[in-house]
C-alpha cells in the first residue's frame, strides 16, 4: 500500500513483490528472490528497487545502506571479462575477496540491486545464474572454503533492454 502511493502504474507488480516479502518473513526461503524490472530510462526502476528494500526491512534506505542491508552495484563497472572476480570473488584457492560474498556474509537477507544488468559482461551473467540458482551459494575466498548462501537475499535487477518494445505498450 505505501509503495503504490509513491510509484504509479505498477500496482500489480508491487503487490506481488510485497506478497513475496510477507511469505519470506514466515520462513522457508531456500532460494533468493529475484525481481527483474525492465523499462526505458527515467521510469522509476531504481527508485522502485530502493522502496522495495525499505519495505522488506521496514527501515529507511539510508539506514539500510549504512547497515549493509541494501547495496547497489552499477553493472557498467563489470563490463569486461576480468572484472567479475571483483564482484564474485576470486576462484577457489586464490586469496582475495569479492563484493557479493562480503555483503551476504554480513547480511544474508540483504537486498542487492544490480543496476542496468545488460551492461555487465556475458561471463558476469553466467556466474550470476549460478549464484541465483535453487541451491545458490557464493564462494567466500576470504574465509577459506566456506560458501555463503544466497537463499535469504533479494536480488533486484534493472535493465533498459528491449526499451523500444516496452515503450510500444
Amino acid at each position: 500500500p505505501e509503495l503504490s502511493l509513491r510509484i504509479v502504474a505498477q500496482h500489480c507488480a508491487l503487490h506481488r513483490a510485497e506478497r513475496q516479502f510477507r511469505l519470506r518473513r514466515q520462513g522457508g526461503a531456500h532460494k533468493p528472490l529475484v525481481i527483474l524490472m525492465l523499462g526505458p530510462s527515467g521510469t522509476g526502476k531504481t527508485e522502485t528497487a530502493r522502496m522495495l528494500a525499505s519495505i522488506k526491512h521496514q527501515r529507511s534506505v539510508s539506514e539500510l545502506e549504512q547497515d549493509g542491508f541494501f547495496k547497489t552495484f552499477h553493472m557498467t563497472q563489470f563490463g569486461s571479462p576480468d572484472t567479475a572476480h571483483t564482484f564474485f570473488g576470486p576462484p577457489e584457492g586464490i586469496k582475495g575477496e569479492g563484493d557479493l560474498p562480503n555483503v551476504l556474509s554480513r547480511r544474508g537477507d540483504a537486498v542487492v540491486l544490480l543496476d542496468e544488468i545488460e551492461k555487465a559482461h556475458q561471463s558476469f551473467s553466467e556466474s550470476l545464474l549460478k549464484v541465483l540458482g535453487e541451491h545458490g551459494v557464493v564462494y567466500d575466498a576470504k574465509n577459506g572454503k566456506r560458501d555463503v548462501p544466497t537463499g535469504a537475499a533479494t536480488f533486484l535487477l534493472t535493465s533498459n533492454f528491449a526499451k523500444s518494445n516496452i515503450s510500444e505498450f
